[in-house]
């Protein structure tokens, strides 16, 4: 057993309505951290998949990239497959760039605001 936070994050994320997970971009992939907690949350719910409370749960993923903004897409794809392996409901999946943030951010406030509408009806 590995005595960190994992448990403790892992039940706030079941008990929520939805979720919004971001990453930086770091060689055209998720951060390292970010990757080795969706690998081991990808593990762990290898055992419960047909009862996992994730099924369903509204998620928008967010890669963020700087500098030249290259690699977003490709994080954002690798951002994708974890969300989908987990069940997931995929809401939206946004990269953002520096030359892309003043808009992103704008239409990121309407896609919340439409998913936290969308779990009312």
């Amino acid at each position: 057993m590995i005595d960190d936070d994992y448990q403790d994050l892992r039940e706030k994320i079941e008990h929520a309505d939805a979720l919004v997970f971001s990453t930086p971009v770091y060689f055209g992939d998720l951060s390292e951290s970010a990757k080795r907690l969706f690998d081991r949350w990808r593990r762990c719910e290898l055992v419960n998949r047909e009862t996992s409370p994730l099924r369903g749960k509204p998620a928008i993923g967010i890669a963020a990239a700087g500098g030249s903004g290259g690699g977003a897409v490709s994080a954002l794809l690798n951002l994708e497959d974890y969300l989908s392996w987990l069940q997931f409901d995929i809401f939206d999946m946004v990269n953002v760039t520096r030359k892309s943030k003043g808009h992103k951010l704008d239409m990121l406030k309407v896609a919340g605001k439409r998913m936290a509408k969308s779990l009312q009806t």
